[in-house]
């Protein structure tokens, strides 16, 4: 028997799955994180509409795309309808300037979904292939000043309880892309005390060294008791073991913010995974009389 008490628990058990379900923090400063980035994609965007209709058609006709409106959500998919509503989030962009551009995808691929996605499709031998699918958006790109490549960032953000924000930086070289993998903490939802980001930050190419053992902080202070509600009671992100390398970013007080290009030290860590961060380079704070 259904009586106002289940229909409570089941509207507050509702709006608490849909609260911690939100995404977070979907939008950085990228000027904090990248030496001069742009950020105008459309002047990178070759301007090719029959091509871009054409391999966005083969795409949709070999059932590729996972997308709201394609052959993956009804058999009975119209393309022109798809692509009405869908081109938008299409660009061609030459990313390593051989003469052929790349299709590019950036965007929610229905209108339920919270994260966007990143999707790439190469051409190799006249069809289309992806190269590469994951959530998040492009936040900036930059064209290498040698060989004009263009470098996205990809920004990988988090939702639900999580603060992990993954920047990656993609280069595609002979049909694959490699990735530059950058890393930093974050939440809009003020259950995590402190500043994360400087107001503005400054690149050198000058590495230093830690002459000790380290902490590495998502905020400038020292934050002993329930710096992350119901997770931790410090704003430690990872200790780092002596002769650490770091790039100094700004300078606030008596704090750093940097970069570490060092992994952090292997251990128990209930913020992040340092398994997952021995090829990463991770934002953060150090506190300038602990070096």
């Amino acid at each position: 028997m259904i009586t106002m008490k289940n229909i409570s628990c089941f509207f507050a058990l509702f709006i608490s799955i849909s609260l911690h379900a939100s995404v977070e923090m979907t939008r950085v400063n990228p000027e904090l994180f990248i030496h001069q980035p742009q950020t105008d994609l459309a002047a990178i965007t070759k301007n090719d509409d029959a091509l871009k209709e054409k391999w966005v058609r083969s795409l949709f006709d070999r059932d590729i795309l996972n997308h709201e409106g394609t052959k993956a959500f009804s058999v009975t998919a119209d393309f022109n309808a798809y692509y009405a509503d869908f081109k938008e989030r299409f660009r061609l962009i030459d990313l390593n300037n051989d003469g052929t551009p790349e299709l590019v995808f950036d965007g929610f691929v229905s209108k339920d979904d919270e994260k966007e996605h990143v999707e790439i499709f190469c051409s190799v031998k006249g069809e289309l292939t992806r190269i590469y699918d994951e959530i998040g958006h492009i936040l900036a790109y930059k064209i290498h000043p040698n060989t004009q490549e263009i470098l996205l960032y990809h920004h990988q953000y988090p939702c639900c309880l999580n603060a992990s924000h993954n920047l990656n930086r993609l280069r595609l070289v002979e049909g694959k892309l490699q990735a530059v993998k950058r890393y930093f903490l974050g939440r809009e939802a003020g259950d995590m005390k402190g500043t994360f980001f400087p107001k503005k930050t400054r690149f050198t190419s000058k590495l230093k060294e830690t002459k000790k053992e380290v902490q590495l902080r998502w905020s400038g202070s020292v934050i002993t008791k329930n710096a992350w509600t119901r997770r931790v009671q410090s704003n430690v992100i990872a200790p780092y073991k002596k002769g650490s390398l770091y790039k100094v970013l700004a300078e606030e007080k008596q704090w750093l913010f940097v970069r570490m290009q060092t992994p952090p030290e292997i251990g128990e860590n209930k913020v992040v995974n340092p398994n997952n961060l021995q090829e990463t380079a991770v934002y953060g704070w150090l506190e300038k009389r602990k070096l």
